[in-house]
């Protein structure tokens, strides 16, 4: 197997670590980064979620709000996005 150095990232959870780290693979410095996606889902070092809720609640509200549209078919709905 071959990895692309390029593409690894480092992230630490829990308490901040004091200091830098300094990972080399194949003399590439592994970039340490504060947040990033994984599988869909976006990831903090606290693992509260606050993120990946900051990121898809405007998604979901949008493709909520056009479910609503299309299925009131011109009429007013009485529901609303808030």
């Amino acid at each position: 197997m071959v990895l692309n150095v390029e593409k690894i990232k480092l992230m630490t959870f829990g308490e901040p670590v004091t200091g830098s780290i300094d990972i080399f693979i194949d003399g590439v410095k592994i970039e340490v980064v504060n947040q990033m996606k994984y599988l869909g889902m976006w990831l903090d070092p606290l693992l509260n979620f606050s993120l990946h809720v900051d990121y898809a609640a405007p998604t979901a509200q949008r493709t909520a709000a056009g479910y609503l549209d299309f299925s009131m078919d011109g009429k007013e709905s009485r529901f609303s996005l808030v």
